[in-house]
């Protein structure tokens, strides 16, 4: 699965999967093993075009207001624009985002 027009979907299912408010434990370790997870999951399936989906992610956490947002709302039933999520949803975005951009340097060089 690549290209721009799926990195919408391949998200959703990470999410529908694995965020889902009745799943998530609400701690650092068991976000800090989520998103080590969900790295390698998204880097598997982008390979090539994992920039793309560095883009898209790093749009998405810097749009409170972005509609990606509305459609994670509707998967994990949790509003991450409510300001007691937001700045966790923004902290597990650029952890994922720099984990992402890691595997892409190591692989290059």
């Amino acid at each position: 699965m690549t290209g721009l027009e799926n990195i919408d979907k391949l998200i959703m299912h990470e999410l529908r999967c694995y965020y889902h408010a009745n799943l998530l434990v609400w701690s650092k370790a068991a976000f800090s093993s989520l998103i080590e997870d969900s790295v390698s999951r998204l880097h598997f399936y982008t390979n090539k075009d994992v920039d793309v989906l560095i883009l898209f992610l790093e749009e998405v956490c810097k749009d409170k207001q972005h509609p990606f947002l509305d459609m994670m709302h509707d998967e994990t039933w949790i509003d991450w624009r409510e300001d007691q999520y937001w700045s966790c949803f923004q902290a597990h975005l650029n952890g994922i985002i720099f984990q992402l951009k890691d595997m892409s340097q190591s692989n290059a060089g």
